[in-house]
């Protein structure tokens, strides 16, 4: 019931086809949050299972070399014909530049964490001057 004597306390002017963002339009979030234990686990279950499978010296010779082939930036055509001297199956190679992406990814959360960790005792160190 409307009474013509007393405003509307809010007004609402949008639609929800408004609200929604339109196919192609970028919608701004947040980093992606990592749980750091699901994380070390994963790592932790990865490293067993592929060590297993190649064997730990053929294992650390592909962790070792996609390592440095990923920092050096190298082109996926050299890593490919590299790993096919180290593997039999690229599969193999795949799972171990897998293992090093979620290592990455756990660095950077942990960076992060820690970062926002001494932003927050600096804001309070501020906080505390005043």
């Amino acid at each position: 019931m409307n009474c013509p004597c007393v405003p509307p306390i809010i007004t609402i002017t949008s639609t929800v086809a408004e609200a929604v963002p339109e196919e192609g339009q970028c919608v701004p979030m947040g980093p992606p949050v990592i749980n750091s234990s699901m994380a070390e686990t994963r790592i932790q279950r990865m490293t067993e299972s592929v060590s297993r499978r190649l064997g730990l010296t053929v294992f650390q010779r592909v962790y070792n070399y996609l390592k440095g082939a990923r920092e050096r930036q190298e082109d996926e055509g050299s890593i490919r014909q590299a790993l096919s001297s180290l593997v039999e199956r690229p599969s193999d190679g795949f799972e171990v530049d897998q293992l090093l992406y979620y290592e990455e990814q756990l660095q950077g959360a942990r960076e992060g964490a820690r970062e926002g960790a001494r932003e927050g005792a600096r804001e309070g160190a501020r906080e505390g001057a005043q």
